[in-house]
């Protein structure tokens, strides 16, 4: 998950025991708009570089949208998707 609630944890601690513990090691940044925790900008980028690039080796067409992500994880990934076929309001 790129983004959960606080309370989020519990539920993964719950389903995954111990390995969940591992999700308190990163310093999570709240959201500003929706107060969701997510990765650092540069964890995320990491990520969206390397889903993007998978995605496009099944299917060069395919709609691709950051929906919920900040203006900064955007401006990395705008020329990655065709405004027309994106669904997300930052535009």
């Amino acid at each position: 998950m790129l983004r959960f609630l606080p309370g989020h944890f519990n539920l993964a601690a719950g389903a995954y025991g111990d390995r969940a513990l591992s999700l308190r090691d990163y310093k999570f940044v709240k959201g500003a708009s929706d107060g969701k925790l997510r990765y650092q900008p540069k964890q995320r980028i990491e990520f969206y570089n390397f889903l993007i690039d998978t995605i496009r080796n099944f299917d060069k067409d395919v709609s691709i949208s950051l929906c919920r992500e900040t203006p900064e994880i955007w401006n990395n990934f705008k020329d990655h998707c065709e405004p027309k076929k994106c669904n997300c309001v930052v535009w």
